[in-house]
């Protein structure tokens, strides 16, 4: 057997674990959401109840109802912000987000938008896109996320990752993060594949739960090519060999997501070479 067989097949089998580690079944401690009467997400008992009681929801049968009552987006949108600022005063989230994030129900249609800081804790579905930075000379481009992350701070991550905003296109959305934390022009991203779906992940995390649909791109880049971050969520950028990149991902020093991403270019690239 060859030694590129042999990387694949442990590439294979380090995704597939990687993939099991993803599927995580909810707690039994949440309440099915709906928001606008939508299936949407899963929300923690004890958070269900503080919207309860503060009448920004109502909970039937064992289910959380957000604008259970026939009302407008916009009261809509205000009763899910209210809702943020009551998990802020409760010291449940740091701060209500600025940014916004589209509400999808469970049949894919979006129903109104959320602020990015209580998406998770109503157990909601997102869209993470990640761009792969690869050189002719088989190196990796990645980065390290900043220690003030509140997710997965100091962690190594894809060159370029961000959640889809409200009412973006994820190829907006790419060009976007791509400037925003490497100051990536578009025009550089010329060559780069189409966006794909790689997989949905579902974690249990603490408050919360996440429901992410990790999408990708690959894109060449020069072997010299300079990356400088503008919105502080990024502090170091490396350029790694693929056998470096693998022992740090087994390592652990990746977030799942961008191992999960990382190891499918690996598998693509490896496939591609033993053809």
């Amino acid at each position: 057997m060859s030694k590129n067989l042999l990387f694949l097949n442990k590439l294979y089998y380090i995704f597939n674990q990687l993939i099991l580690s993803a599927q995580e079944k909810p707690k039994v401690n949440k309440l099915i959401t709906f928001i606008s009467n939508y299936p949407c997400g899963i929300t923690d008992i004890d958070i269900s109840y503080l919207i309860h009681d503060a009448k920004l929801g109502i909970i039937i049968n064992n289910c959380l109802f957000i604008g259970r009552k026939l009302i407008t987006k916009k009261e809509l949108n205000n009763i899910i912000y209210e809702i943020s600022i009551l998990l802020e005063r409760e010291n449940i989230i740091q701060k209500t987000s600025i940014e916004f994030l589209d509400v999808f129900s469970n049949y894919g249609n979006i129903i109104c938008k959320i602020p990015r800081s209580i998406v998770r804790i109503l157990g909601l579905h997102t869209k993470a896109v990640h761009l792969n930075g690869f050189t002719k000379n088989n190196k990796i481009y990645i980065s390290q996320r900043s220690v003030k992350k509140i997710i997965n701070p100091n962690k190594l991550n894809t060159l370029v990752s961000g959640l889809v905003s409200h009412n973006e296109k994820v190829n907006v959305t790419l060009e976007r993060e791509s400037f925003e934390e490497a100051k990536i022009y578009k025009n550089q991203l010329y060559n780069r594949s189409k966006i794909k779906k790689l997989i949905n992940i579902y974690k249990n995390i603490d408050y919360g739960f996440q429901n992410e649909e990790i999408l990708s791109s690959n894109c060449l880049f020069n072997i010299n090519q300079q990356f400088k971050n503008q919105d502080g969520e990024i502090s170091n950028f490396f350029l790694l060999s693929y056998e470096d990149l693998l022992y740090l991902i087994t390592k652990k020093y990746f977030t799942i997501e961008s191992s999960l991403v990382l190891l499918d270019y690996l598998i693509s690239y490896y496939k591609y070479k033993i053809k």
